[in-house]
């Protein structure tokens, strides 16, 4: 059975599959959340001007992702910035 989740700001659907589907989303969620955080440690290195225009589309990835995550695998993100 298939469940559907709709991103509040942009009403896209992410839908998340009971069974094989769900390990590969996962992973690349991981992979954007990796991503979403060196990107955000890199913003000091920048002019800025382009700090200032990325930060805020930069952080919205970053919630976007940690709740996708948090919907496959409640917690994964929070014990990850506890580690």
């Amino acid at each position: 059975m298939a469940r559907t989740f709709y991103c509040a700001q942009r009403w896209n659907a992410w839908r998340i599959e009971d069974g094989h589907h769900t390990e590969k989303k996962l992973q690349a969620l991981i992979k954007i959340e990796v991503a979403c955080r060196l990107a955000l440690e890199s913003l000091p290195e920048l002019p800025r001007e382009t700090q200032q225009a990325l930060r805020a589309p930069i952080e919205k990835l970053c919630e976007l992702t940690d709740r996708a995550l948090d919907r496959l695998q409640p917690g994964l993100a929070r014990d990850a910035e506890s580690t």
